[in-house]
């Protein structure tokens, strides 16, 4: 069985792994937290309860964020800009809910201006606005998409989603929309 100055021999010598943009992104955010506060000369351990008390706010339990998804780490980024704008002080149950909230909705936007772009043809047309703002109206009752809570845009991101897979396709929308301007059917 190998010692233990071995085993730390072993592990340096291998390839350092690297990290995703998403990783990365977060350490340096972290770093320019740490330095601004006053915790460049922390402990790292203690700077890692930092950044595991604050993921466990977000999402409930502690999560890797190697395995972190696109709509959590939109979170995240969202909570270390609150962090980074106002420090530690401000941060607090009702602040990681409103991180969660807001970085899930960022997402569904994100997700819904982009809805079908695995189907021929939607590079050039896009989902029009007033088709995603028609169904928001008829659904919802609110033409105003955007500021819908992060569920009914996730309703939303699925039902606009099926609609154009249904039609074939957004070009028949983009047809439609020129031939009456009215109808965004």
């Amino acid at each position: 069985m190998p010692t233990l100055t071995a085993a730390k021999k072993q592990h340096a010598r291998r390839a350092p792994r690297r990290w995703s943009a998403q990783l990365q992104k977060y350490h340096l955010q972290w770093r320019r937290i740490f330095e601004k506060f006053g915790w460049g000369n922390k402990p790292e351990n203690e700077k890692r309860a930092l950044r595991h008390s604050i993921l466990e706010d977000l999402f409930g339990c502690e999560i890797n964020v190697n395995d972190a998804t696109e709509t959590q780490w939109d979170a995240i980024y969202l909570a270390q800009d609150i962090l980074l704008e106002n420090g530690i002080i401000v941060w607090g149950p009702e602040m990681a809910r409103y991180a969660l909230e807001e970085g899930t909705r960022n997402r569904y936007v994100w997700n819904i201006e982009r809805a079908g772009y695995d189907i021929p043809g939607i590079e050039e047309y896009g989902v029009p606005e007033e088709y995603i703002s028609a169904i928001s109206a008829d659904k919802f009752g609110v033409r105003d998409w955007r500021s819908l809570s992060s569920k009914k845009l996730w309703q939303l991101f699925i039902t606009i989603k099926n609609r154009v897979r249904k039609a074939g396709g957004i070009r028949k929308f983009a047809d439609k929309a020129i031939v009456n301007a009215d109808d965004p059917f």
